[in-house]
């Protein structure tokens, strides 16, 4: 197996790169990055839900098929999204808007939360700020 995982994952690219169109691979392959190579198992780390979700409907034999020649060896691949390696330390520091308890105390209406907030085609805009907003400003209290 392969000492440097970025080794392998430059090998993997550059087999890749010529199997497909530059379209395709500067679109979905060109930004992954690799986050281990244990025990033949590969986890590739897609930039978005769209590259992975991508990668595994279309390319996904291709890429475990490329892997599979470089290390002769039968790989397990896994794609995870980066936000889902990021996510654990985020969820900390999250707040929850779902909980309407913390409402009866103070002068709300319970029925304007962002629970019952339809959000359509002409307020998206408006929805975002508005959470954006709610969660910036609990860092200055």
């Amino acid at each position: 197996m392969y000492t440097n995982k970025e080794d392998l994952l430059t090998q993997a690219k550059t087999l890749l790169q010529g199997e497909m169109t530059g379209i395709s691979y500067n679109t979905w392959i060109k930004s992954l990055e690799i986050s281990s190579c244990d025990n033949n198992k590969i986890v590739l780390i897609a930039q978005s839900k769209m590259q992975k979700d991508a990668i595994e409907a279309r390319l996904f034999d291709l890429v475990v098929n490329t892997f599979n020649y470089i290390t002769n060896t039968s790989c397990e691949v896994t794609i995870i999204e980066k936000t889902e390696e990021v996510e654990p330390q985020i969820q900390s520091n999250t707040i929850n808007f779902s909980n309407t308890e913390s409402y009866s105390n103070s002068c709300l209406n319970p029925k304007y939360t962002f629970d019952n907030f339809v959000v359509g085609n002409n307020n998206k805009f408006a929805h975002a700020a508005a959470l954006a907003v709610a969660r910036s400003s609990s860092n200055y209290i």
